[in-house]
């Protein structure tokens, strides 16, 4: 088991426009350790979140190398990269992405269905009933505040159990008491030895991570760090 959990060389992301090429991320170089806790910071459009999404295999780097686990990402097929993202990731989104139609319950269920887990709903109770949601279980998320959805996200996040928790904008959609709950949740994580990337544009959501790293104009900015 290596020391790095996630490991990045001269990473490249550039998309066409027309005859032109936008230069998203430019030779980003970045290893997080096994159980760290960092936040990654930039104005809006400074390549953050697709910094984010490719930790989280959900886009490709132009060029440059990804190892997930000491597992080259590059070139993996939709199948593999599904598969990965179903074992090592857990995605929490500032929009929640939780099914209007669906309990609290079945929610966290989701990820669970895909891994034919026959014991999923006993494993939904019990993380919302450690997020503070275990009287909510039969809510729809319209019957439920931001703060209470976000919770539901994080829950459905860790029913696979994950290596990684992958946060893009936790708290953007909340009030700050509703925001400093998500963030004592993610702390407590730490502690218990999970490993949590988080965008953020707000430097005080920013310092409550363990490292913070700033972008800018698709570079990390070693200058400010």
């Amino acid at each position: 088991m290596g020391k790095y959990l996630i490991e990045l060389e001269k990473v490249n992301r550039e998309i066409k426009l027309g005859k032109s090429t936008v230069h998203i991320l430019i030779d980003v170089c970045l290893k997080v350790e096994r159980g760290e806790f960092i936040a990654i910071m930039g104005a809006s459009g400074s390549g953050k979140s697709t910094l984010l999404n490719i930790i989280g295999c959900l886009d490709e780097p132009t060029s440059g190398s990804y190892l997930l686990d000491g597992q080259q990402i590059n070139g993996l097929s939709d199948d593999a990269l599904s598969r990965l993202r179903n074992r090592k990731l857990g995605f929490v989104f500032q929009s929640f992405n939780l099914l209007s139609y669906y309990t609290a319950q079945k929610n966290v269920e989701v990820a669970l269905a895909y891994q034919n887990r026959k014991d999923r709903s006993a494993i939904a109770k019990d993380l919302l009933e450690r997020v503070g949601l275990g009287h909510r279980l039969k809510h729809k998320p319209a019957e439920m505040s931001g703060g209470e959805k976000q919770r539901i996200a994080i829950a459905r996040a860790l029913s696979t159990n994950p290596d990684i928790i992958l946060a893009d904008e936790p708290t953007g959609a909340l009030d700050s008491n509703s925001g400093d709950q998500i963030l004592q949740i993610f702390q407590e994580l730490h502690r218990e030895g999970k490993t949590i990337v988080m965008v953020t544009h707000d430097q005080s959501i920013g310092e409550r991570a363990e490292r913070i790293i700033r972008f800018k104009d698709g570079r990390i900015d070693y200058g400010d760090s």
